[in-house]
C-alpha cells in the first residue's frame, strides 16, 4: 500500500496520514522498499450461550412458550448435570474409593454452579 501510494506520486506525509503512522516509517518503508505488515483479524472468541445453542434451540423447538428466564434455569440445570457427570468420569478415571469419588463429584458441582452464575 505505501509503495503504491508512493509511486502514485503522494507526498512521505500524505501517505503517512492515511494508515496512522509516523513519516520515519514511511520514509523507512519506501527506503527499504517493504510493505506494512497486513495483520488478520483475530476469531471471534466463542460466546457463553454457543456451549448450550443446541439444548436451547431444542427446548424452543419443543415449548415455543418459554420465556427467556426459564430458558435460562433449564439451561443451568442441564450445564449443572453435565457438568457433574463428566466429572464423575473423570474422577472413576483416577480409581478415588467410591465415598471420596462422592464428595469430590458434589464439590466439583459447586465449583462448576459458580462458574455458571459469574458467567450469566
Amino acid at each position: 500500500m505505501i509503495l503504491d501510494l508512493h509511486g502514485q506520486g503522494l507526498s512521505v506525509s500524505a501517505i503517512a496520514r492515511q494508515p496512522g503512522l509516523d513519516q520515519k516509517t514511511v520514509r523507512a518503508y519506501i527506503a527499504e522498499g517493504l510493505e506494512a505488515p497486513v495483520y488478520k483479524k483475530r476469531a471471534a472468541r466463542p460466546g457463553i450461550v454457543d456451549h448450550f445453542e443446541a439444548y436451547l434451540r431444542e427446548r424452543l423447538a419443543a415449548y415455543p412458550a418459554l420465556t427467556t428466564v426459564r430458558l435460562s434455569l433449564s439451561s443451568r440445570k442441564a450445564a449443572s448435570s453435565a457438568a457433574t457427570a463428566s466429572y464423575a468420569i473423570a474422577c472413576a478415571n483416577c480409581g478415588l474409593p467410591s465415598r471420596q469419588l462422592l464428595k469430590c463429584v458434589l464439590t466439583l458441582q459447586q465449583v462448576s454452579r459458580r462458574k455458571l452464575l459469574r458467567q450469566v
